[in-house]
């Protein structure tokens, strides 16, 4: 009795004249219509790939197709071996344009770490500077400098002896005029003379900034290059190594640009960093990218 009551309600409810069909044109289709307003399809089985690419960078990553060096300049001297096979090896590595390349190659151009004044001013500035007018992407665009073993280190002469990179960084610059003179000069780029963090331009600063490959060995310096090959997507230690013994001299301006460089790596960065305060200077440490 209890089932046929069940049965009766269900058939009253399937007849019931308040139960009707629904009306398609109250669906809200024109609403979900919209949501696809935009989106383009290129393919019609885009959604039906054989077989499925899960992987977005095919290769994966790369140091030239992450970075971009168009703005690196890459110096050699022809004269020197090991400057022709650490900055060769350098430029087919970051895949650097030879436009972006100046062969010194002079016959009498030195190899020897320390040169005069005279020499570096004719074998290297005067060629250097005809070098970056020529072109106006080089006059206009590169911003670093790469160096290497074979080209010289030093600049003699008295009170104006110099670092051969220092001085060439102010070649055709804004602070051209602080070459060959006896003093340092103030520049505006980093945190610690208030310009934050932000990428480095040669437009804004006036001077280019320049590193060396270089090396007890060419090996050593070749390394180098392969190590940050294989460091793309890899975190280690930083290394920070400070006198405090000189703190009391004129190299506490250089050491509070450590002090700054540790509290806002280690602090506000939270990045790994060694940072030795002792007058011994650190070696044998692994897994080191700075």
């Amino acid at each position: 009795m209890g089932r046929m009551r069940v049965i009766s309600v269900l058939l009253m409810l399937l007849m019931s004249p308040w139960i009707g069909s629904i009306d398609e044109s109250e669906k809200p289709k024109a609403h979900f219509d919209l949501i696809f307003d935009g989106f383009v399809v290129a393919r019609s089985d885009s959604w039906n790939e054989t077989p499925f690419r899960d992987i977005a960078v095919e290769g994966g990553f790369s140091q030239t197709g992450y970075m971009d060096y168009s703005d690196v300049g890459v110096l050699i001297n022809n004269q020197s071996s090991a400057s022709r096979t650490i900055g060769w090896a350098f430029v087919a590595a970051r895949n650097i344009s030879l436009e972006n390349v100046l062969l010194f190659d002079n016959e009498s151009t030195p190899t020897g770490e320390t040169i005069n004044r005279n020499q570096f001013n004719q074998y290297f500035v005067e060629p250097f500077r005809e070098w970056l007018n020529e072109s106006e992407h080089r006059r206009t665009d590169i911003n670093y400098l790469v160096t290497t073993k074979g080209i010289p280190l030093r600049v003699s002469g008295g009170n104006s002896k110099v670092s051969f990179d220092n001085e060439l960084a102010l070649v055709e610059g804004d602070m051209k005029a602080s070459i060959d003179t006896d003093w340092w000069v103030q520049h505006s780029y980093g945190p610690f003379n208030g310009d934050g963090f932000e990428s480095f331009t040669r437009e804004k600063h006036g001077f280019f900034l320049i590193t060396r490959l270089t090396g007890y060995t060419v090996e050593t310096a070749l390394g180098l290059i392969e190590k940050a090959n294989n460091s793309l997507g890899q975190r280690g230690m930083i290394v920070l190594d400070l006198a405090n013994n000189r703190n009391g001299s004129g190299y506490k301006y250089w050491n509070d640009d450590l002090y700054t460089a540790n509290a806002t790596l280690n602090g506000s960065m939270d990045l790994p960093v060694m940072f030795n305060q002792n007058s011994t200077f650190i070696t044998n440490v692994s897994n080191v990218i700075a």
